[in-house]
């Protein structure tokens, strides 16, 4: 009853306030089309056509719910900041509890949990820190980049199983001589592996990220 009322005020008596929507039925309907795009690249086209609406319409009612802090979203990284640009970015709800899917949902925990410690880092005026992701042509993917001053320092790969390393994100690891550090909901231990990886239980990540 708390979330169906808190979308409420969000999408009507606070995008009122802020913004001249007229179509709020189309922007509620985008709210309820979000949580299955969690944790993809998020194509504001394919949305558009989803929606039948206009692409910048789309885009600006997205922003609008950033500025709302409703959702959030992570630009994928690359040595070339404007390549970077280019690609698409993939979101992420402040409020993970709003997502049916539960690996959907622990992604989302994650990213909440990283992008807090990435913000009480570059309070501490140690450096500029952002939490990223990468993705290459060949679609190997590793969810999260813990990035400093335009430099990755670290990976991290959000699962739900207690399953191997993932192969996409063990190999750049291997390519950015960066540690891999895969955060699993059902591992009981810490486990180290070879070429500074590591396998670590939610509950000993979500402790250290405070």
């Amino acid at each position: 009853r708390w979330q169906t009322e808190y979308k409420r005020l969000l999408t009507k008596e606070e995008v009122r306030d802020i913004s001249r929507v007229s179509d709020l039925r189309g922007l509620e309907t985008l709210v309820e089309l979000l949580p299955t795009k969690v944790g993809s690249p998020l194509s504001i086209t394919s949305l558009s056509t989803d929606l039948n609406r206009k692409y910048d319409t789309v885009k600006s009612w997205i922003e609008m719910l950033e500025a709302l802090y409703m959702v959030f979203t992570l630009r994928p990284w690359h040595k070339s900041i404007s390549r970077a640009i280019k690609k698409e970015k993939k979101l992420y709800f402040s409020d993970w509890s709003l997502l049916p899917d539960s690996g959907q949902r622990f992604e989302n925990l994650v990213a909440v949990a990283l992008c807090r410690m990435a913000a009480r880092f570059t309070e501490s005026g140690i450096g500029q820190f952002e939490v990223c992701y990468i993705r290459d042509r060949e679609r190997r993917e590793v969810d999260f980049v813990l990035v400093k001053d335009q430099a990755p320092l670290a990976l991290f790969e959000a699962k739900t199983a207690n399953s191997g390393v993932s192969g996409g994100a063990s190999y750049f690891s291997n390519r950015l001589s960066i540690p891999l550090y895969q955060i699993a909901l059902k591992a009981e231990r810490v486990e180290a592996f070879p070429g500074n990886r590591f396998l670590i239980p939610a509950a000993n990540f979500l402790m250290l990220t405070g």
